[in-house]
């Protein structure tokens, strides 16, 4: 359905409007109630990768004798018409599994919107739901091997914890080097083992698949298409949502994968993951605060592929000593004055005024200024909480810079 031309004065007048699109678009997926399992696509302009995303998702949904039982379901922002008539038109080798999707209003636009609006439709089908990022490239199919790449293999790994087993949230977990997804590795991994106690080496892989009951405490949670959530945040949110409920979490191998974060393009990652975590730890603090001190790890379905060992991921040594230098002299010095030890400060002002990245900070010096920055956030009113979550930053560039030593 095209979408209306229009402004919104109010968040609520946004999202009462939202609420009625959505339900005016799984009307119309009336005639597919049969089905037992959705693959969703939250996408925006992915015009060439989408098609291929479709196109593999229907061999796997095929290939697990899901006809008649499944449909893949694409929703993007209101210029994203030409990667979905993409997507809807693309052949499919007689395939016959149904595509559909829909565009979100103007103003209502972002992966956190997207990926809602895919919820709705799961919960109001009362099916899990595999989630799918709509840039992955598949394997050629003639040479099509598992644990090699994007394949049907990965849906079905996915679902069989959720449909056969009871688990709740099956995450992708990939070979690839920690440094390949920075954020991920050095801030989410340890910021979700030290607040909630899960030991999960890749919390934020984009890939997943959820029971129709966590899909269900999701969209009855108000804050997961908020600004805070964004792009990037909704993964850990969702990791969080289901710690927070007492779901089951697992982890499904689903062997190598491309996917990367290069040094230009950490900072909205950062921000908005950061962001997230920060308020989510805030917003439930009871519940972690008296969590037991013991930690757990997730259940693991399948065995990693054989192959070679993820391939080493060099940083841009010249790029992150820039972003550092930038960074850390734009910070609030009575910000940083209150939250980090002289010696740590001390140490990386003598940095920011040299050449190079000489000398990083250690795990243990990360965990005391991240724990000192949510400290901050939850409790010092005198600071943005914006202003707090970028003051951050500098310093994790400071963390990557110790690991990459």
């Amino acid at each position: 359905m095209p979408a209306r031309r229009r402004g919104y004065s109010t968040q609520q007048e946004l999202l009462e409007q939202f609420e009625d699109d959505i339900r005016r678009e799984i009307h119309e997926l009336d005639e597919l109630r049969d089905a037992d399992v959705i693959v969703g696509i939250p996408f925006h302009d992915e015009e060439d990768t989408l098609p291929g995303v479709v196109h593999t998702a229907c061999r796997a949904l095929e290939q697990m004798r899901l006809t008649g039982k499944s449909f893949v379901l694409c929703v993007g922002p209101e210029d994203g018409g030409d990667a979905l008539d993409a997507a809807l038109n693309a052949d499919r080798n007689g395939i016959d599994i149904p595509v559909r999707g829909f565009l979100l209003q103007r103003g209502i636009e972002g992966r956190s919107w997207t990926t809602c609006a895919i919820m709705k439709a799961a919960a109001a089908f009362k099916v899990p739901l595999v989630l799918l990022p709509p840039d992955l490239v598949p394997q050629p199919v003639a040479t099509e091997r598992e644990g090699e790449g994007f394949s049907p293999h990965w849906i079905s790994r996915l679902l069989r914890p959720v449909r056969d087993y009871g688990q709740h949230l099956a995450l992708a977990h990939f070979s690839y080097h920690p440094l390949a997804h920075p954020v991920e590795s050095l801030l989410t991994s340890s910021f979700i083992e030290g607040v909630y106690g899960l030991r999960l080496d890749q919390p934020t892989p984009g890939v997943l698949a959820l029971s129709n009951d966590l899909v269900q405490v999701c969209v009855s949670s108000t804050d997961m298409h908020s600004s805070e959530t964004g792009n990037y945040g909704l993964d850990p949110w969702l990791v969080i949502r289901a710690i927070l409920n007492r779901n089951t979490t697992c982890q499904a191998p689903l062997g190598m994968s491309s996917r990367l974060h290069p040094v230009d393009a950490l900072e909205p990652v950062f921000l908005q993951v950061t962001q997230a975590l920060f308020l989510q730890a805030v917003l439930y603090s009871r519940l972690w605060l008296e969590r037991p001190s013991m930690i757990a790890s997730p259940s693991r379905f399948g065995t990693d592929s054989e192959g070679p060992p993820p391939a080493l991921h060099e940083i841009d040594e010249h790029a992150l000593f820039k972003l550092f230098k930038k960074e850390y002299n734009r910070l609030d010095e009575t910000l940083i004055r209150e939250v980090v030890p002289d010696a740590f400060r001390q140490r990386l002002e003598q940095m920011a005024k040299g050449t190079r990245m000489t000398q990083g900070l250690d795990a243990h010096e990360w965990i005391e200024v991240l724990r000192g920055f949510l400290l901050l956030y939850g409790f010092e009113e005198r600071f943005h909480p914006v202003d707090i979550v970028s003051g951050l930053f500098p310093f994790f560039l400071a963390r990557l810079a110790g690991f990459n030593a």
